[in-house]
């Protein structure tokens, strides 16, 4: 089986767009903790270089697409898993996180971290990520 995870440049992300723009959109509307942002927000971080467009393939048919950006914390710069959705995570996920790490190292990124539904801590204990807080909210 042939798996393939690419980060896009911002050129090419904003050409393809078009081409995975509603699986962007199912990844914002499934994701807990924030306001929705809306697809121009998000084109416009990619264009300016504040977020990257990742796609992971399996036998050449995309199976998920993420949109990872730069935070600056008090005690580093992060590289944040801000959306990820998609089918296939077993297949994928090991490649999607050495590129996450190479890309979080060449952009002299310390830390690596996502929100995320409860599950994820199950699924990525074992690449070594730790649970420093927990998010609630309750709606008024």
């Amino acid at each position: 089986m042939s798996v393939r995870v690419r980060a896009l440049p911002p050129e090419l992300a904003n050409m393809l767009w078009p081409t995975f723009v509603e699986q962007l959109r199912r990844a914002v509307l499934e994701h807990p903790g924030e306001h929705e942002a809306t697809m121009t927000e998000l084109r416009t971080q990619v264009r300016k270089g504040h977020a990257m467009i990742v796609q992971m393939y399996v036998e050449d048919q995309i199976e998920a697409i993420g949109l990872i950006e730069f935070v600056d914390l008090r005690d580093g710069k992060m590289l944040h898993i801000r959306y990820l959705a998609g089918e296939g995570m077993a297949e994928w996920l090991d490649d999607l996180y050495q590129l996450l790490v190479t890309i979080g190292k060449e952009y002299g990124c310390s830390w690596l971290g996502l929100t995320g539904r409860c599950g994820w801590k199950k699924v990525l204990s074992d690449m070594g990520f730790k649970t420093v807080a927990l998010q609630m909210r309750a709606e008024l």
